[in-house]
């Protein structure tokens, strides 16, 4: 009785992350598909934890496989508190968007409800497909990518712009500290950062006196110390 208790107690998030870690090293240089990602893992999920419910293990799963992409593409989602900013800042936006178009006299011509929903799909396809940033993004410098790391697609935005009116999709986002969404998930994408990188500075190469160990300048043709011909 006692293992069976202990058999169905919750499983340990240590080894979850023992087995992103190893999936990881054996698809670091590798591209993978999601299918053959997902047959990884079930396959170290059966040798390494046991559950008594298959939702568990495809839950799991689901753990497991954004701990890999997020070690393999060096990902990391913004934060809660630019999420709240940029739903805000693009509701206003949208609202303005509304007003404008009460004042043409476009609503009282039109079911609202419906020109609503057409405003929104509309604002965030077009936006999202081609700079895969809104307005608020623009101001909390934070952008939309895939998990893959690439721009998304047409379609990618736009399933991603669907489920946004799925009932209570906003409370998807009350934890962790870094969340995602259903919009992100459902879609396969993350708001990150947008931080510029740098280009890299290459170092000039360093010559030395074969002779004597001496530091030469690269269009040095003899050793100021040893008088050798380079």
């Amino acid at each position: 009785m006692k293992e069976k208790i202990k058999r169905n107690q919750k499983p340990s998030f240590e080894k979850e992350e023992e087995i992103s870690e190893r999936i990881y090293r054996k698809i670091e240089e590798k591209k993978v598909s999601d299918s053959e990602l997902d047959e990884m893992i079930f396959k170290e999920i059966e040798n390494s934890i046991f559950f008594p419910e298959d939702w568990q293990k495809h839950y799991a799963k689901e753990r497991i496989k954004e701990k890999v992409k997020e070690k393999k593409y060096n990902f990391i989602p913004t934060t809660r508190l630019k999420r709240f900013l940029n739903f805000i800042i693009d509701i206003i936006i949208l609202d303005i968007f509304g007003i404008i178009l009460g004042i043409t006299g476009l609503y009282f011509s039109t079911n609202e409800w419906f020109l609503g929903i057409v405003i929104s799909v509309s604002y965030y396809v077009i936006f999202e497909t081609i700079w895969s940033k809104t307005p608020a993004k623009f101001i909390t410098k934070t952008k939309v990518i895939t998990e893959y790391d690439e721009k998304p697609s047409f379609k990618t935005i736009f399933i991603r712009t669907l489920v946004r009116f799925v009932p209570f999709e906003a409370f998807s986002f009350l934890s962790p500290e870094r969340p995602r969404g259903w919009h992100d998930r459902w879609s396969k994408t993350i708001v990150i950062d947008d931080i510029k990188k740098l280009p890299s500075v290459q170092k000039p190469e360093i010559f030395y006196c074969s002779k004597c160990g001496n530091k030469l300048d690269s269009d040095s043709k003899f050793c100021a110390k040893c008088g050798a011909k380079i």
